[in-house]
């Protein structure tokens, strides 16, 4: 048996130690150590992920816990003490430990908990930050605390760590036969914080980010005896010192630390069943009166499939686990808390959709229950839960009540040190300023998870900074050995974890005041213990499709139960068509919404075929799926017996399902089989592909099928399996989205307000679905002192913008607001409004605001009016004090000073000040023809790189010389829907440089591009005054026909014919008539033709003079 360093902390011991477990493990097993320990600081994150790393390399774990105790002599100083698990007991012991000590400290209840459990515990008091260290000279007083120490643990095993600094100054020999009279026994003793003597730096600037302090010594190169020594070398410093007995007592001490963890339990909490009655028939009960409701109890195929899945479930021991998913769907019905169609794999069994905790019909839609749970893959089931985010926590407050604070905890997770991050501590530690820290944070690319190594590779900028100093390689190198390290603990987004006996029985917790407790095992190491892992997600989509679903009965005097809406609504599928998806979940992207165009969209199996098919891998099956959808390529199919698997998705496995339904039909696997292949390739088990390969040729042979047809469709399997996407998954959320896109298309004004409502009102994503929803036909109101609450809301003539829109106006004068005019009605007036705000909200910021907003325009006066009067209101209610509420004499108003209106540019500028949008009519706004006849386009509509022609107002324009000399020109134009950059090169300027001037309306074409930011812009090819739209619509109007013969009807006559288009681009569409057919085609072509002269000339020399006609 070899010595082990007793006392170590991982990065779980957070901003403590730099050491990673796994790490530490391997470095372990190189030094020589046949047993390791871990003692974190007060938590036991680790200790879970630690036992199994020692168990994969065959390396006893040895279990403890660092815990801080209040001084014995003077109770100022806090000491450690090192609690170490002898056994299993003793494990659950600490778990015990730890979750007193988060929620109480050294309570007496921790001390009481260590002596009642002395036989599965013993107890080392460390030698950094001792107390009794500090009474090495004075022996009455080390005497002392030994006994009081002694007194207080007066059964348990007792070890005093001797570290080789004690032994070298003596202080052993001091101690030693003090702690032994009171059997307490010295061992030896080494503390590890990091791994390697050099990482003693990172160490210390972990500290200084911990403590908030700055670092006095950069010196990279000092080194410090916190690493993991060799375990033979730390034996031999103790024997050469003469010390051997330390060794003798540490190996002894060690013998019989040895921690067995319970894993992979079934720790299933069970449902109170009335009546006690066994849970197994209790849940066919519920079942069958579910199916009964959703009209299919008498239908055969349901209750085989019903039978079927209620058998596995209850093999596989699981029938309590659906119950009390039933039972939390059933109170959020009940509590009017909208859930979602269902997410993941569940989505496939009938007993979750009779439940009521799916809404996707499982047979339908061909989802497999085997998917979900399959008895040949035996793992925990999985029902995720969708939730409004606003509603989130009344769930959670229902099963706390339900279970008890004992037996329910939200999930740990840890933010970790990014890239950025890691940079900023460091720099901050090393006395960077504000001004350089940001300079190092903007020279790393904004990608998520970026690490800092291909941070230095991408970023020439942030190479420059590393290398122009010493400090700052230094700063590159520490961050570079801490990123990635735990920086904070956090409450999992969604996790919950129930027990049916108290949680502390089987995992340490950490309690914060008004919360629910938290696991200190993460995700995983929760499911790995056996415990039931729930998902409760706040999806803001949830909150999203109650909202509009309540402003839709506050308008229209309805409600409609979503679940029952038309799957087939025209309207519906002309938006996914159309791709007027903003607002929609998972189909805003640029790029689904180009796959929406070229698909045009029939039903619901195409929506959910795009989502599966809109991610890495399968994309590169979308243009042939859009082919053979729009009946442009010919569907094919190694063998006929694939098309009614894959007829719904055009011959192409899009799905994991249809894998499994494959390898049914053509090996006779059963569909657990099946999955079993289907995660084999997913996961790249190579053994097991090669191995069921075998299995499924021999298979499709003793069905019949030729070895090499065989052969062929295993490959397609291969090939896609690794892709296909969950198609209960995708169904149940293509489900939601086109619940969301049914409220768009029929009730436009209670799903943009219930849109806006759920987001910041002055963020662009709000400015965007605004001028949406003004395109819609949905009347957009101003903020109004009489109308407005906080939030966005409808009314029969339109969204009301709410106070809280306002940028810059307080929480507490916006509730004012509304709490007056409801205890004492409308604002009569200007000088009303004012006076009864009093003294603590009539303030000039305050009163600006609202008038530039326009939420003041209900009194009739202009806002240059308003403005001007507003210093004389504001005195005045100054002078004459609080509470002048509606029986204000009018003597005491200030005279209103009446102004001419202020113009529309600077009412628009206010309002995007105050709002971060426009409310009044935007000046494009007069131009509808032009955008109807598709002359321009709205700057929100621009999503990919093309040539694009918009018109708007010219806001800023920032002129700039080249490293050459030559001028070139950034601006930002403006219309109703938003702002974009414009660049104008120096190739153009000296023609258009004159038109971008600030105010200045015009029409701008240009190609489309992202800049640096990653945001779109567009590179000025030509500007014209906005007089050219009418020009423009006089064109449009036009119709030039070229007459072909279809013997000339070729790519040939046809690229010449789009040359001469190009050459002379204008707004005249331009058609084809196909002379033996009698039939119009209009070509693909971006733009159509400016007619004149010399482009008519151009065209009649390709089809003719008299096969060229413009019809006016």
């Amino acid at each position: 048996m070899n010595f082990v360093t007793l006392q170590v902390a991982s990065a779980y011991s957070l901003l403590k130690s730099t050491i990673a477990i796994d790490e530490y493990v391997k470095l372990g097993k190189k030094l020589g150590y046949d047993a390791l320990a871990l003692s974190d600081q007060g938590m036991m994150h680790g200790a879970l992920e630690f036992y199994q790393t020692c168990q994969r390399h065959q390396i006893r774990p040895i279990i403890g816990c660092e815990f801080a105790i209040p001084g014995v002599l003077h109770q100022e100083f806090l000491q450690p003490i090192m609690v170490y698990a002898k056994n299993k007991a003793g494990y659950h012991s600490l778990i015990k430990l730890s979750t007193i000590y988060q929620e109480k400290g050294c309570h007496a209840e921790f001390i009481e908990e260590i002596n009642q459990q002395n036989s599965n515990l013993k107890v080392l008091l460390a030698y950094k930050d001792s107390e009794w260290l500090r009474y090495i000279d004075q022996p009455e007083l080390l005497v002392q605390y030994f006994a009081t120490i002694r007194e207080m643990f007066p059964t348990i095993e007792l070890a005093l760590g001797i570290g080789i600094q004690q032994v070298d100054s003596k202080a052993y020999q001091v101690v030693a036969p003090i702690a032994k009279q009171l059997a307490i026994t010295p061992i030896a003793h080494q503390v590890t914080f990091y791994l390697y003597t050099e990482d003693d730096f990172s160490w210390r600037v972990l500290e200084a980010i911990d403590q908030g302090q700055q670092l006095q010594n950069y010196a990279s190169e000092i080194t410090g005896p916190y690493y993991l020594h060799e375990t033979h070398a730390m034996k031999r410093m103790f024997v050469e010192r003469k010390a051997k007995e330390l060794i003798t007592n540490h190996l002894a001490f060690i013998e019989d630390l040895a921690v067995e963890i319970d894993m992979d339990k079934h720790l299933l909490p069970k449902y109170q069943v009335p009546n006690d009655a066994p849970s197994n028939s209790y849940l066919k009960e519920v079942c069958q009166k579910g199916l009964l409701q959703r009209g299919v109890a008498n239908n055969s195929v349901y209750q085989e499939r019903l039978n079927y899945e209620l058998t596995v479930i209850e093999d596989m021991g699981f029938s309590d686990y659906f119950l009390i998913v039933w039972d939390i769907m059933a109170y959020a019905h009940k509590a009017d808390i909208q859930t979602g169609p269902g997410r993941g794999s569940a989505a496939g069994s009938l007993v979750a959709y009779a439940l009521d905790i799916t809404q996707v019909d499982p047979i339908e839609h061909g989802l497999i229950f085997e998917r979900f749970l399959n008895r040949e893959r035996f793992t925990m089931p999985d029902i995720d839960l969708d939730f409004p985010d606003n509603k989130r926590e009344l769930v959670l407050q229902y099963v706390l009540e339900k279970y008890g604070k004992a037996h329910v905890a939200q999930i740990a997770t840890f933010g970790t040190l990014a890239a950025k991050q890691a940079l900023r501590d460091v720099g901050r530690v090393m006395g960077l300023s504000v001004t350089e820290m940001a300079q190092w944070s903007k020279a790393v690319p904004n990608q998520l998870k970026i690490k800092l190594t291909t941070a230095y590779q991408q970023s020439r900028a942030l190479r420059e900074i590393v290398e122009r100093s010493p400090r700052n390689q230094l700063i590159y190198q520490t961050a570079l050995k801490i990123e990635g390290l735990p920086r904070h603990m956090s409450t999992h987004a969604a996790g919950v974890v129930i027990s049916d006996r108290p949680l502390v029985d089987h995992i340490p917790l950490v309690y914060r005041e008004g919360e629910l407790p938290i696991t200190q095992y993460t995700m995983n190491d929760v499911e790995k213990i056996g415990l039931l892992k729930m998902d409760f997600l706040g999806l803001k989509n949830l909150t999203i499709l109650y909202d509009a679903l309540q402003f839709v009965k506050k308008i229209n005097h309805e409600a409609i139960d979503i679940y029952q809406i038309n799957p087939q609504d025209e309207k519906t599928l002309k938006l996914f068509g159309e791709a007027y998806t903003n607002g929609i979940f998972q189909f805003e992207s640029d790029g689904i919404k180009q796959v929406l165009r070229r698909l045009k969209p029939s039903s619901l199996e195409d929506i959910a075929a795009v989502n599966a098919l809109y991610r890495p891998g399968p994309m590169e099956q979308i243009d042939t799926f859009i082919k053979r959808k729009n009946h442009k390529e010919t569907i094919r199919y190694i063998n006929s017996d694939l098309a009614p698997i894959l007829e719904s998705t055009y011959g192409i496995m899009v799905y994991q399902e249809q894998v499994l339904q494959v390898a049914c039909k053509f090996a006779g696997f059963s569909l657990g089989e099946a999955d079993i292949l289907r995660r084999a390739i997913g996961k790249k088990k190579l053994a097991v592909i090669e191995q069921e390969k075998v299995h499924f040729i021999e298979g499709a042979k003793n069905l019949g099928y030729e070895e090499q047809t065989a052969i062929e469709v295993y490959r397609y399997i291969e090939r896609f399996a690794n892709y296909g996407f969950n198609k209960s998954h995708a169904y149940a959320y293509s489900l939601l989205a086109y619940q969301l896109a049914y409220l768009k298309a029929n009730y436009p004004s209670a799903f943009f307000a219930a849109l806006l409502k759920s987001m910041n009102a002055s963020s662009k994503k709000a400015q965007d679905y605004l001028t949406e929803a003004k395109r819609a036909g949905v009347r957009v109101l101003p903020p109004s002192i009489q109308t407005s609450v906080m939030d966005f809301t409808v009314s029969d003539t339109g969204i009301i913008t709410g106070l809280g829109a306002i940028k810059g106006l307080r929480k507490d004068v916006m509730m004012y607001i509304i709490q007056n005019r409801a205890n004492y009605g409308e604002y009569r007036g200007f000088m009303d409004f004012c006076f009864r705000l009093g003294k603590k909200y009539c303030r000039e910021e305050v009163i600006s605001a609202l008038v530039y907003v326009g939420a003041l325009d209900s009194f009739g006066e202009t806002r240059a009016s308003l403005i001007a009067t507003i210093p004389g209101v504001v005195e005045s209610v100054n002078l004459h004090g609080d509470n002048l509420v509606l029986d204000v004499n009018d003597e005491l108003f200030p005279k209103m000073e009446v102004k001419p209106e202020i113009s529309l540019l600077e009412k628009l500028d206010k309002e995007i000040e105050f709002l971060g949008y426009p409310i009044s009519a935007h000046p494009t706004e007069e131009y509808q023809e032009a955008y109807d006849a598709g002359i321009v386009q709205t700057i929100n509509d621009i999503f990919e790189a093309k040539i694009v022609s918009v018109l708007g107002v010219i806001t800023s324009v920032k002129r700039i010389r080249t490293k050459k000399g030559e001028p070139m020109a950034f601006a930002t134009l403006q219309d109703a829907t938003g702002t974009i950059d414009l660049v104008l090169f120096q190739r153009d300027y000296p023609k258009y440089y004159q038109l971008l001037e600030e105010k200045a309306l015009v029409q701008i074409t240009g190609k489309v591009s992202k800049n640096r930011m990653n945001d779109w812009q567009i590179q000025i090819q030509k500007v014209h005054p906005i007089e050219i739209i009418a020009e423009m619509l006089k064109e449009s109007k036009k119709k030039c026909y070229l007459k072909i013969d279809e013997n000339h009807y070729n790519q040939q006559t046809m690229d010449k014919i789009s040359r001469i288009v190009q050459q002379h681009s204008g707004f005249t569409p331009v058609f084809i008539y196909l002379n033996r057919e009698k039939k119009v085609v209009k070509p693909n072509f971006i733009r159509g033709i400016k007619i004149s002269n010399n482009s008519t000339y151009e065209l009649e020399k390709i089809v003719g003079q008299e096969n060229v006609r413009i019809v006016e």
